[in-house]
C-alpha cells in the first residue's frame, strides 16, 4: 500500500514539472492516462473479426501466404490512431510501440492461450531507414506482445534487401511491385511446421507482410499469423 501511494507522489510531481499532453488534442495527461487522454482512446475503433476478414478476402486469401490476418484498431487519417502511428515512426517514440504491443497482447489474451505460435516476427526496416530512424517500430510492438505472451523473438531469420520507397502513395499493383524480392531469409535452420506470428504497425492492401511472410513459406513455416497495430 504505501509502495504505491509513493509510487502515485512520484507520478503527480513528475506530471507537475513535466507535463505530458495528448498526442492528438494537446489536452494535458493526468497519471494513469498513456499518449492519449481518455476521450481521444474513446475514439480509437477496435478492429472486430469482420473488419478482419472483409481485408483477408480481399488481398490475403489468394496468394494463400497468410493464414489469419488480425489488427488491434483501425486506422483512419486525422484521429487518434493515425497520431499514435505518427508519433511512433516518425517522431522517434519507440516506447509507444512497446505500449500498443502490450495492449494486442491484453486485448487477445485468450487468442494467444491457446494458439501455439513457436515465434514472433516483427518486419524488417531495410539499414538505411533504420539507421536513419534509429528503430524499427515493429521491434518494439513485438517486444510488448512478447513481454506478456512470454513468446519469443526470432529478429535475424528474414532480412530487407530492399530498399522500397514509402508504399503510402501507391496503389495496390505498385505497392506489390514496390517490396518483390524486398526480403531475404537468413535463418541457419528450416522453419519446417514452425507457426510464426508476424507483426508489423499497419498493413493497408498487406503487401509487405505477404511479401515477408512468402520467404517464410518458401523455407518451410506451417502457419503464418499477420497482426498488427492498426488495419487501414
Amino acid at each position: 500500500m504505501k509502495t504505491n501511494s509513493l509510487t502515485g507522489l512520484i507520478d503527480n510531481f513528475l506530471d507537475f514539472f513535466l507535463p505530458r499532453y495528448c498526442l492528438f488534442c494537446n489536452l494535458k495527461l493526468n497519471t494513469i492516462e498513456q499518449y492519449l487522454c481518455n476521450q481521444c482512446t474513446l475514439q480509437l475503433i477496435k478492429c472486430d473479426n469482420n473488419h478482419s476478414e472483409i481485408k483477408y478476402k480481399q488481398y490475403f486469401e489468394s496468394p494463400n501466404i497468410i493464414n489469419e490476418l488480425n489488427a488491434l484498431y483501425l486506422f483512419s487519417k486525422e484521429t487518434p490512431i493515425q497520431s499514435l502511428i505518427h508519433c511512433l515512426k516518425y517522431q522517434s517514440n519507440y516506447r509507444i510501440g512497446n505500449y500498443l504491443g502490450k495492449l494486442i497482447a491484453s486485448e487477445n489474451s485468450d487468442y494467444f492461450r491457446k494458439e501455439i505460435i513457436d515465434f514472433i516476427v516483427p518486419i524488417p526496416l531495410h539499414r538505411v531507414k533504420f539507421t536513419e530512424r534509429g528503430y524499427n517500430q515493429s521491434d518494439y510492438i513485438a517486444i510488448g506482445i512478447s513481454d506478456l505472451t512470454n513468446i519469443p523473438i526470432e529478429k535475424n531469420i528474414v532480412k530487407r534487401v530492399k530498399n522500397t520507397e514509402s508504399q503510402t502513395r501507391l496503389n495496390h499493383t505498385e505497392r506489390k511491385s514496390n517490396v518483390k524480392d524486398a526480403f531475404r531469409f537468413c535463418g541457419k535452420k528450416s522453419l519446417e511446421g514452425k507457426n510464426i506470428l508476424l507483426v508489423d504497425d499497419i498493413i493497408t492492401t498487406g503487401s509487405t507482410i505477404i511479401e515477408c511472410g512468402r520467404v517464410l513459406k518458401e523455407n518451410g513455416a506451417e502457419k503464418i499469423i499477420a497482426f498488427s497495430a492498426a488495419l487501414a
